[in-house]
């Protein structure tokens, strides 16, 4: 639309920058201050292992997470809610969270405006949509079996443990 000159770039760019970043920012305060009440209800998917877990992985990783998250679909609603259960620092959480949102906001905003126009991308959108929707499948497989892969491991080291009592 704002190719088309129906919307101002520059007013767009802004507002979804914003909104980017306070959409992150509520889902990282959700996190923090929800995420010990559901440790706390003892449901079965979430264990304080689980949560120990991710603090020390946000403490080893960072904010990068918060950053590639935004490229990612179905992963970037969950990476600043558990940012916020990991009790991530908030500042460091909120640098990565600009940052993200500027290279997403900017990215792919950007390249809509100049390249929606050429005539080869608006004849061919629909393969482009295609690899577009199988990249993220491909990234949300990889992820699940290596989630897979993590609770099947720790399922076997608590089994582990257990014969050894």
């Amino acid at each position: 639309m704002a190719g088309s000159g129906y919307l101002n770039l520059e007013i767009l760019l802004i507002s979804l920058f914003f909104a980017a970043v306070i959409g992150d920012t509520v889902n990282y305060w959700i996190g923090n201050t929800a995420g010990m009440k559901v440790l706390e209800k003892n449901y079965s998917l979430v264990r304080r292992d689980h949560l120990e877990k991710t603090q020390e992985y946000f403490t080893r990783y960072r904010g990068i997470t918060i950053v590639i998250a935004r490229f990612i679909p179905f992963i970037r609603t969950f990476a600043p809610f558990l940012a916020g259960v990991g009790k991530m620092n908030y500042r460091w959480f909120l640098t990565y969270n600009v940052i993200g949102a500027a290279l997403w906001i900017l990215g792919f905003t950007l390249a809509g405006y100049f390249f929606g126009g050429i005539p080869i991308v608006q004849e061919n959108f629909n393969y482009i949509i295609y690899a577009i929707i199988a990249l993220s499948l491909f990234a949300v497989v990889s992820i699940v079996i290596g989630v897979f892969k993590t609770v099947r491991a720790s399922s076997v080291d608590s089994k582990n443990e257990e014969k050894k009592e």
